[in-house]
């Protein structure tokens, strides 16, 4: 019996037990629109985990004002999202020196943690064609291969707190 691609990607996020990291990754999709060009210039959203969504700012002063507006950006943002996703916003100063902007004016990434000079091993590479060989359309195949490289670029980034 065959089963819908939408039933085995369910199946998979629910057997990874990814859900909600993967739903609530969609807050980096929807931080612009809902914050608007002036606050997205000056905030970006750097990972989602556990109901917590760590911002980066270009100053301690925007830092604390969007602290002080923490509850309308949750409001406004899961709504977006559509579920209750974020429960906490922390808000992070980027020293002046030390951060670095995108070709769009944005908040790139801070080294430590950027997901994009993190590189996967082999075995991790050969674990995500295993997961997703059996999907039959391309498109859906990439996509799912895309989410799951960044999903694991991002826990590889994310530094170990002690």
């Amino acid at each position: 019996m065959f089963k819908s691609i939408k039933t085995v990607l369910n199946d998979l996020v629910k057997d990874m037990g990814i859900g909600d990291e993967i739903e609530g990754n969609r807050v980096f999709v929807v931080w612009d629109e809902v914050v608007g060009d002036v606050v997205a210039k000056n905030a970006q959203p750097q990972f989602f985990r556990k109901g917590m969504l760590f911002i980066e700012t270009t100053s301690s002063v925007w830092a604390q004002e969007l602290s002080m507006m923490r509850h309308c950006l949750i409001d406004a943002l899961n709504e977006r999202l559509e579920r209750s996703l974020i429960r906490e916003i922390r808000f992070k100063a980027t020293a002046t020196e030390k951060m670095s902007l995108d070709s769009g004016g944005k908040i790139a990434p801070s080294v430590p943690g950027d997901p994009g000079r993190v590189e996967l091993e082999p075995k991790d590479l050969a674990e995500i064609e295993m997961v997703v060989k059996n999907i039959n359309d391309t498109g859906i195949r990439e996509e799912l291969k895309k989410l799951i490289v960044a999903d694991k670029k991002r826990k590889k980034a994310k530094p170990k707190v002690r």
